[in-house]
C-alpha cells in the first residue's frame, strides 16, 4: 500500500512538473509574440514621425516633390496645388498605417475613407501621383478596387 501510495505521489508530482514546464514555455510564447508587436508599433510610430518631419519640409518648400518623382508644375496643370497632394498623401498614409499596424490580416475602407475617395481629384492624385508611392497590401487593393467600383458606377 505505501509502495502504491509512493507510486502515485509520484505521478501526480511528475504530473504537475510536467504541466509547470508547458505553462513556462507558452508563457515564454506570449512574451515573445507580444514584445515582436511592440517592436512592430514603435517601429511604425518611428517611421511616421519622421514622416511628419518630412511632409513638414514639402509644406515649406514644394519644390522637394521633384525628389518623389513629382513635377509641381505638372501637379497644377492637372488642377491640384501640392499642398492638396500632401494633404491627400497624409490622409491616405494615415489610413495605411492604421490597417498595417492593424496586423493587416484584411482590409476594409471604412465609410470616411469611401467618402474621401468619392472625390474625383482625392482619385486623380491617388491613380497619377501616389498609387506608385505605396507598396502593395490588400489595403492598397482595397483603395484600387473601390476607385474601380466607383469609376464602373458612373461616379468618376
Amino acid at each position: 500500500m505505501v509502495v502504491a501510495l509512493m507510486g502515485l505521489k509520484d505521478n501526480i508530482s511528475l504530473l504537475i512538473s510536467i504541466l509547470s514546464a508547458c505553462a513556462a514555455v507558452l508563457s515564454v510564447i506570449v512574451s515573445r509574440r507580444a514584445i515582436e508587436k511592440q517592436r512592430y508599433v514603435q517601429s511604425w510610430l518611428t517611421n511616421y514621425d519622421l514622416l511628419n518631419r518630412t511632409t513638414n519640409m514639402l509644406l515649406q518648400n514644394h519644390s522637394l516633390l521633384r525628389l518623389l518623382g513629382i513635377e509641381p508644375d505638372e501637379l497644377i496643370k492637372d488642377g491640384v496645388t501640392p499642398d492638396e497632394l500632401i494633404f491627400i498623401n497624409a490622409s491616405m498614409d494615415a489610413s495605411h498605417a492604421l490597417y498595417r499596424i492593424g496586423g493587416g490580416q484584411y482590409t476594409v475602407l471604412s465609410e470616411y475613407r469611401k467618402n474621401f475617395l468619392r472625390n474625383d481629384k482625392v482619385r486623380k492624385v491617388w491613380r497619377k501621383y501616389l498609387r506608385n508611392l505605396f507598396n502593395k497590401t490588400p489595403w492598397t487593393e482595397a483603395v484600387d478596387a473601390y476607385i474601380l467600383e466607383l469609376e464602373a458606377a458612373g461616379s468618376a
